[in-house]
């Protein structure tokens, strides 16, 4: 049988995922939330004994709220999870209407990837929970400056049954994953094959479908957990993007610092400026090392192999394998500049010391020479 499938059960839940803070206490804040329904977040599904979560992120139900987005109003419930690495994520778990046709989720899931109406929503949500947690928020983020926007599409029921290969045959599965609407030009055969050749399954009734912008989840059983696995992922990206830049940032002033010094080398003759700059730096590696740590173990399953996998398909998606290069290879940088520092102020303590030596054999002569005129 073949023809439009229709939606008999289903949600979009649309995330925004915020650098919130440099990071979150959730135990203070937890505290801090005692008037709200705030809780640690946990799988549906996954054995405790399979997942292991260094620190569960506190999960607080913010209510409901209705989002208009390519011609249609969505109901839905708000839940805004805090990590421990800082993070923020604002999930729009929006039902769609029965009935909804398949074809029309493409504009339904790009507009709400677009949707200013969300951003602020959801900014507006991290700020006043930012602000309500107080201290337990380190170093909160004035900008909100790194953000990342997801959607995943959650379908238990079709008005039919279907059988996975018609599924993926579907044309709208693709324009979701990939961000295009009802009326863009047709794919091609190669952005086809690349959007709909990393399907995922475990059961024979179940398929998983992910992109950057989006993943399409058909599971009887319901997908929340596959949704929460790719928040986790999200939030480990934005966490690298966020420290990517911010080293971008980290270098330049060095330089400017280094460069600086070497313009003043009597200044820095006793290697106190240098000490300071090596100092500095040493804390700025340290610090960074705990937080690439506390990133990589945010998230282990063990015994889930399906969650596992669509979590290492999530991950290279995301490309997260070369953000964290790209954060340690100026990581690296740092510690050869911690290098050259240590070098500079072995070389002007040597200096230094060569100059006393000097000063001292000149006084010794001059006081010879004095005494030699006296008499």
């Amino acid at each position: 049988m073949t023809g439009t499938l229709h939606i008999q059960h289903g949600q979009v839940v649309c995330y925004r995922t915020y650098d919130a803070a440099e990071e979150f206490d959730l135990t203070r804040a937890s505290q801090a939330l005692m008037d709200q329904v705030a809780s640690r977040a946990s799988f549906r599904r996954v054995k405790p004994a399979h997942l292991q979560v260094q620190d569960p992120p506190l999960q607080v139900r913010m209510g409901t709220t209705k989002v208009t987005a390519g011609g249609t109003t969505l109901d839905g419930e708000v839940i805004l999870r805090l990590f421990a690495t800082g993070v923020a994520s604002v999930g729009l778990w929006l039902v769609l209407p029965p009935g909804t046709p398949l074809e029309d989720l493409p504009r339904l899931v790009a507009r709400l990837n677009d949707n200013v109406e969300v951003d602020n929503l959801c900014a507006s949500m991290v700020r006043r929970l930012t602000s309500t947690v107080g201290a337990a928020a380190k170093a909160p983020r004035q900008a909100l400056g790194v953000m990342e926007d997801y959607c995943v599409v959650l379908v238990r029921s079709f008005d039919r049954d279907i059988q996975m290969t018609e599924l993926r045959r579907a044309p709208a599965l693709a324009a979701i994953l990939l961000g295009e609407e009802a009326d863009a030009p047709p794919l091609s055969r190669q952005a086809l094959r690349a959007a709909l050749g990393r399907s995922l399954s475990y059961y024979g009734d179940e398929l998983v479908l992910m992109d950057w912008n989006a993943a399409f989840v058909f599971d009887p059983r319901g997908g929340e957990d596959v949704a929460d696995i790719l928040e986790f992922t999200t939030q480990q990206l934005v966490e690298f993007r966020y420290y990517d830049a911010f080293l971008d940032t980290q270098l330049d002033r060095i330089y400017d610092e280094v460069e600086k010094r070497a313009r003043k080398p009597f200044r820095s003759l006793l290697g106190g400026d240098w000490g300071r700059l090596a100092t500095d730096l040493m804390m700025l590696r340290v610090e960074l090392t705990e937080v690439t740590e506390k990133i990589d173990n945010s998230l282990k399953l063990a015994g889930e192999p399906f969650l596992a996998r669509v979590y290492l398909a999530a991950v290279e998606r995301f490309r997260i394998p070369q953000w964290r290069v790209s954060v340690e290879e100026k990581i690296t940088l740092i510690d050869e500049l911690v290098g050259l520092v240590r070098g500079e102020i072995t070389s002007q303590k040597s200096v230094a010391l060569e100059t006393a030596v000097v000063l001292l054999i000149v006084l010794e002569i001059v006081i010879t020479l004095t005494g030699i005129a006296q008499h």
